[in-house]
């Protein structure tokens, strides 16, 4: 199914993976014990802004994000909401990717 729609609907997700249940949880407690914390971020550069992302658990983007927030070249900054797709590919390893026989628009 896809991932957003679960995210919203289900009170409990099974995560499944070629046919094996890999683990089981809500939506928000996949989220507490998987996602990692992120922040996107504008940053300015000469002569143009450029979005990035920084991953908070590893510490060269920790130390980055500190050295240009010191440098007064964040021009914006925001928590990112952890989401199932990234849990996904946590537990198995690899992007999800809904099977083409259930996708939208499907002639299946």
């Amino acid at each position: 199914h896809d991932m957003e729609e679960a995210e919203e609907i289900c009170d409990r997700i099974a995560i499944i993976d070629h046919g094996r249940i890999v683990d089981t949880d809500t939506p928000a407690g996949f989220k507490t014990r998987f996602a990692r914390p992120r922040v996107d971020a504008v940053v300015r550069r000469e002569t143009e802004e450029t979005r990035h992302v920084f991953d908070l658990s590893r510490e060269p983007d920790r130390m980055a994000l500190a050295r240009l927030i010191e440098e007064g070249r964040v021009v914006t900054l925001h928590s990112r909401e952890a989401n199932l797709r990234e849990v996904f590919l946590r537990l198995t390893g690899h992007e999800f990717d809904l099977p083409a026989e259930m996708r939208e628009g499907s002639s299946s």
